[in-house]
């Protein structure tokens, strides 16, 4: 699925009746709509001229000229071959190709919606905090751990707790001057949603790393990094979710990096001479 298709896609929750008419007919036709005209595209879904207007205007584009452009962008370049779902047969007989198909179709998707701006954005904050905590639940955990050891490599005073009485102890110290980055694929997880909440009401700065789409987390946030992956159950052990959030850790890690090169530079070969000096010893 295109990074087009996927935020239509993500956004269909929220969307008018009207609305969800027309995002089906799109999600379903993507190779017809792009040839088509803007009445058209309203006589096939049912809708009027106006409501395709509409459409294309709240999912970020211009117009219907520039919506249909982007997606047949992306329908000409997009991997046309398919993976199968992790309980199937066809999916058991070749695992190794199918979970690199699954995790590369989800890494594309994260970089088709992906603002540089917001990036960047977030690189600030990183830059200007005092202090940053980070958070996580489950494999979320296991991305926040990584971006921590990224942090201190940039000699930040970063903190990450595995208890969360203790998060939110902790984060009882942390002011408008700190940053808090929350990690949860689904936006809904009570602890992050709490800790958001909480951040709020100190005026700590909020970078939250989920799902594209309205979330209960991104809506607490202060800037909002949004990654694309493919849950089909629990089966699936977050394994996509998991991979697009590293990238996204990696993408931040390498943009604070580039826009704060020289102080970076200098700070990461102090912390590799400490590392050697440890393995020399």
């Amino acid at each position: 699925m295109s990074g087009t298709l996927y935020r239509i896609h993500e956004h269909m929750t929220r969307m008018s009746k009207t609305q969800k008419r027309l995002g089906n007919y799109i999600l379903s036709e993507p190779e017809k709509v792009i040839w088509y005209t803007t009445t058209e595209l309203a006589e096939a879904a049912g809708v009027s001229n106006a409501s395709v207007s509409r459409f294309c205007q709240e999912s970020g584009f211009d117009g219907f000229k520039q919506f249909k452009l982007v997606l047949a962008h992306e329908v000409a370049n997009q991997n046309s071959s398919s993976f199968s779902r992790p309980e199937s047969e066809q999916f058991k007989d070749n695992i190794a190709e199918n979970l690199l198909k699954q995790n590369i179709s989800a890494l594309t998707d994260t970089e088709n919606i992906l603002s540089i701006h917001k990036v960047r954005t977030a690189a600030k904050f990183i830059n200007q905090a005092s202090a940053i905590m980070c958070a996580g639940v489950g494999a979320s955990d296991l991305v926040a751990q990584d971006m921590i050891h990224k942090l201190l490599r940039m000699e930040k005073q970063a903190f990450i707790h595995s208890d969360h009485d203790l998060r939110k102890v902790a984060l009882r110290q942390y002011t408008n001057k700190d940053l808090v980055i929350l990690f949860s694929y689904s936006g809904e997880k009570r602890e992050m949603i709490e800790l958001a909440k909480q951040a709020k009401e100190q005026n700590v700065p909020i970078i939250a790393i989920t799902r594209i789409g309205k979330t209960e987390l991104s809506k607490w946030a202060t800037i909002t990094l949004e990654v694309a992956a493919f849950e089909h159950d629990f089966r699936s052990s977050a394994l996509s979710s998991r991979i697009v959030q590293l990238y996204m850790v990696d993408v931040l890690f390498y943009t604070y990096g580039l826009l704060f090169q020289k102080e970076s530079m200098e700070r990461l070969e102090r912390t590799y001479n400490i590392i050697q000096k440890k393995e020399a010893d």
